[in-house]
C-alpha cells in the first residue's frame, strides 16, 4: 500500500454555493430544471420521487447535479455529504447545498463522500461552525477541510466495505421489522383479537 497523502478540499475539487433562486420557486410541470431539495435527502441519500420542477433560463453547467457529485449540507448541526450515484438529466440543487465536483483523478467521489461524514471531518465542521440561531459552514471553511487519501485501491475497498455495512444494516432492519410484526401478530392470537 502507497503512502497516504493530506490534500485541502479546495486543491481536489471544485466547490460552490448551489443555485440561488431570486424569488421563491413552484412547481411547474412544464418546467426544464428538477431542483432538489433538503426535503429530498434521506438516509445520505437523494431520492429523486419527488423533485419539483421549475422552469429557468439555461443555467451554467457548473450548476448542473450529474453522476458523481457530491452535495454538502452546511447548514445546522449535521453538514453531511450526499454522494449521487445515478445519472440525472437537467436537475440543479438549490442553495441549501455546496456543490462538489472531484476534480482530481487520483480521488473517488465515494471515498470523499465517506470521508466527509467520518469523525475527522465532523470534528472540522463541529470547530468551525458560525453563527448561533442556525449554525453553518461558510465555503471558505469546507475548502480548507483536510482530506487523507490514501491509493485508489485503499479506496475502492473502504468503499466496497461502507456500502455492504451499510447493506447489511439495512437487511437487518428489514429482519427486525418482520421479527416485530411476527411477534405482535403472535401475541393477539393469544387473546383472540
Amino acid at each position: 500500500m502507497k503512502a497516504t497523502i493530506s490534500q485541502k478540499l479546495k486543491n481536489i475539487c471544485e466547490i460552490q454555493l448551489g443555485y440561488q433562486f431570486r424569488t421563491r420557486f413552484e412547481h411547474d410541470l412544464a418546467g426544464n430544471y428538477f431542483v432538489i431539495q433538503m426535503k429530498d435527502i434521506k438516509d445520505y441519500s437523494l431520492s429523486t420521487a419527488e423533485l419539483l420542477k421549475v422552469k429557468l433560463p439555461k443555467v451554467k453547467n457548473d450548476y448542473l447535479i450529474t453522476q458523481n457529485t457530491i452535495l454538502f449540507t452546511p447548514r445546522g448541526y449535521n453538514n453531511n455529504a450526499i454522494f449521487i450515484d445515478e445519472a440525472l438529466n437537467d436537475t440543479i440543487a438549490s442553495s441549501q447545498f455546496y456543490i462538489i465536483k472531484v476534480s482530481d483523478k487520483n480521488v473517488l467521489p465515494e471515498y470523499l463522500t465517506w470521508y466527509i461524514n467520518q469523525s475527522p471531518a465532523q470534528k472540522y465542521f463541529t470547530s468551525n461552525r458560525a453563527g448561533t440561531t442556525i449554525p453553518i459552514i461558510n465555503i471558505a471553511q469546507l475548502k480548507e477541510l483536510e482530506v487523507k487519501i490514501p491509493d485508489i485501491e485503499t479506496q475502492e475497498n473502504i468503499v466496497k466495505t461502507y456500502n455492504l455495512a451499510c447493506k447489511e444494516k439495512e437487511i437487518y432492519q428489514q429482519i427486525m421489522d418482520k421479527r416485530h410484526t411476527l411477534i405482535s401478530e403472535a401475541l393477539l392470537t393469544k387473546i383472540n383479537a
